[in-house]
């Protein structure tokens, strides 16, 4: 399954305001220097429908129902009404993954996901991430949970982790998934990032 990953670099406005710097013969004043934030790299996948809860579905109200001519529609068991299932071979939502320092000697992260409205509301996920680096350096965290019907989750620097030895580190979103209110199945495109210590 091709998985299409896109990088967005944060800091643009950065990188321009040095070039006209440059530019225009602008050096920097000596006055006492600014403290910046670490760069930190963005990296944002689609999310793929890879299953169907049919027990989900139903207990939020909705079901497969069989047609005339043999086409599977879902619908809302309490009004008849079908759900529109245009996207439905196509993304279900995207899920990101930022990995950057927090201090000198320790590392965060910032990862979730969203689940397009089309597909239904959230009603549980697991996530899981993990860490490799140096010297057999490697970490895992690991969430999951009720949604209450919420299309957003994520878990922004809540938690944080030494270094080991000096070097390059790896994250990824090593699986997860959410289930919606309507039966979809959402996975993750496994976004990852990279960090120099």
């Amino acid at each position: 399954m091709g998985r299409p990953y896109a990088r967005i670099i944060s800091l643009a406005g950065v990188f321009a305001a040095a070039l006209f710097a440059a530019a225009s013969g602008v050096t920097p004043a000596t006055a006492s220097p600014v403290p910046t934030a670490p760069a930190t790299t963005m990296v944002r996948v689609p999310m793929k429908v890879g299953g169907f809860d049919a027990k989900v579905a139903a207990a939020h109200g909705y079901a497969l129902r069989k047609e005339a001519n043999g086409a599977t529609e879902l619908v809302n068991v309490r009004t008849g009404s079908m759900v529109p299932q245009n996207q439905i071979d196509g993304n279900c939502g995207y899920s990101w993954y930022y990995l950057s320092n927090r201090s000198a000697s320790t590392w965060t992260f910032w990862t979730g996901f969203h689940i397009y409205a089309i597909y239904g509301a959230g009603v549980d996920y697991t996530w899981h991430t993990h860490v490799a680096g140096p010297a057999g350096y490697s970490q895992s965290d690991d969430f999951g949970g009720i949604l209450a019907l919420k299309n957003t989750w994520e878990s922004k620097n809540k938690r944080f982790h030494a270094f080991g030895a000096r070097g390059t580190y790896s994250g990824v979103v090593s699986s997860g998934h959410a289930v919606t209110d309507l039966g979809f199945v959402c996975y993750t495109g496994h976004p990852s990032d990279t960090l120099a210590h």
